[in-house]
């Protein structure tokens, strides 16, 4: 399960809260910290209380991400979205816009479409 998930269940001994805060604040470093809506979310009072405490920041993905074309960068945050109730099902992802460009041309970002580098002539 992921820290998400934890979060929504009693919290265990403290060498368990504590993997699981270390978790978080990696996932936080890449994603930025959850917004108040996702954190009144989580059901467990401690963890609450907990994520209530944290200063909000932005997460490095859109720094480290820069030279990435914006929507590849949006689909990586819909599918890192905290609250896996509003992060992105398969069917939102094969739906984005990223996935609409056509497959024999490279993606703005450098990958290629959805061609295969192999069949390439």
């Amino acid at each position: 399960a992921g820290s998400y998930e934890h979060l929504q269940t009693d919290v265990g001994d403290d060498a368990h809260s504590a993997r699981v805060k270390a978790r978080l604040d990696l996932f936080f470093d890449v994603i930025g910290t959850p917004s108040w809506y996702d954190v009144e979310a989580v059901s467990n009072v401690r963890w609450r209380r907990y994520l209530r405490g944290i200063r909000g920041r932005p997460g490095s993905i859109t720094e480290d991400y820069k030279g990435c074309d914006e929507v590849a960068r949006d689909l990586l945050l819909r599918m890192l979205t905290f609250d896996p109730k509003r992060r992105a099902g398969l069917d939102e992802i094969l739906a984005h816009a990223y996935f609409a460009e056509d497959p024999d041309e490279p993606h703005p970002g450098g990958g290629g479409g959805g061609g295969d580098a192999a069949s390439a002539d």
